[in-house]
């Protein structure tokens, strides 16, 4: 459990800010003087106000934070966000529906021009950044963006109820965006790396997400694929329950739509027995086991009850909210955060938008 005191310790006492130098120091005894340093945050940092352009709260001093590894390091230190539209709570249904949303998968999914939600909140980022540096040399990384299919359980919006925000479309139609984007943010200087999430689909805090390419390391077919590829498989040694569900052509999610690689035969080895040695899972199964297993057959997923209850978000409406934030209301830190249509737009720290939204990895 996260306690205040920790919290007090970490912000205010300057651990985090210790332990971040000493990092560097790390790097640098072992001959990586110069190489880039950074942290992840996730989009809730650009809710500064006033003379502080990024967050700045007891409970997370960002800005005094940036404050001090720019003028520590110039610019080796590299601002880093996670920006996700899949998650973003402002997103909403299209007028006068619950379960449609064409409209916000429109901006959602595209990175073509700088009303596209990560063009835009990176666009923001780097207005945020110059108000703090007075220059433009820093550099920018959007540390993770990516799209789920099928429908992430983390997913807590009310986006969730419209079956074409997790469809596979819309996860082809962002990863293609992605592909094709040239990294323009408009007037402002482009991102100067943007790095896609990811490979294969992961557990978050004991909860299913399908971000991945690939369902799990060993599949040998993408999500994404013309519909005439067929991959080659060596002989199996699968169990023929296994192979027999997993050669069925009319499997289907939970949420009933029919799974991106249904009609073909996996006949790889499963990588883990998840009913072997279950009594000793915590103490006795590797991470990766642990990760598998809570994917595929729910068991060994870390309880949920890491993330203390005390930060959690209270709003999950997807209100905008704007100016200072209410004790005790918002989580730290937010990965489906875009600015406010008003605020992207000239930059200004005095009338932020924001809203609450998921934690961030």
């Amino acid at each position: 459990t996260v306690t205040p005191a920790c919290i007090s310790d970490m912000w205010s006492g300057g651990y985090f800010w210790r332990q971040f130098v000493r990092r560097v120091e790390e790097f640098d005894a072992l001959g990586f003087v110069g190489i880039a340093v950074t942290n992840v945050f996730g989009g809730l940092i650009l809710a500064g106000v006033g003379s502080q352009p990024f967050f700045e709260d007891p409970r997370a001093m960002v800005n005094t934070f940036l404050i001090n590894a720019t003028r520590a390091y110039g610019n080796r230190y590299v601002f880093s966000l996670n920006l996700y539209p899949y998650f973003d709570p402002s997103n909403t249904p299209d007028p006068g529906f619950s379960d449609t949303c064409s409209l916000a998968l429109a901006r959602a999914t595209c990175l073509s021009n700088d009303r596209c939600s990560v063009v835009s909140s990176a666009a923001y980022a780097r207005k945020k950044m110059r108000l703090l540096t007075g220059t433009d040399t820093s550099k920018l990384w959007v540390g993770e963006t990516g799209w789920s299919s099928s429908l992430s359980a983390s997913l807590a919006t009310k986006m969730a109820a419209c079956k074409a925000w997790s469809s596979v479309e819309a996860f082809e139609k962002y990863y293609r965006g992605f592909l094709a984007w040239d990294l323009d943010v408009g007037a402002m200087r482009s991102p100067d790396h943007v790095f896609y999430f990811t490979a294969r689909d992961s557990v978050n805090y004991g909860v299913i997400e399908h971000f991945g390419l690939v369902e799990v390391c060993h599949d040998q077919l993408c999500k994404l694929r013309t519909g005439n590829y067929s991959a080659s498989f060596g002989a199996t040694t699968t169990s023929s329950s296994a192979r027999k569900s997993r050669q069925n052509p009319a499997s289907r999610g939970e949420d009933g739509q029919r799974r991106p690689f249904d009609n073909f035969i996996h006949s790889t080895t499963l990588p883990f027995e998840c009913q072997a040695d279950f009594s000793n899972w915590r103490r006795g199964w590797s991470e990766g086991k642990k990760a598998w297993c809570c994917l595929h057959q729910g068991r060994g997923c870390p309880e949920p009850t890491i993330r203390p209850a005390s930060l959690r978000a209270v709003d999950r409406g997807g209100g905008v909210l704007g100016g200072s934030i209410p004790p005790n209301s918002r989580p730290l830190s937010l990965r489906g955060w875009s600015p406010s249509p008003e605020a992207a737009g000239d930059g200004r720290t005095d009338d932020i938008g924001f809203a609450a939204a998921n934690f961030d990895r």
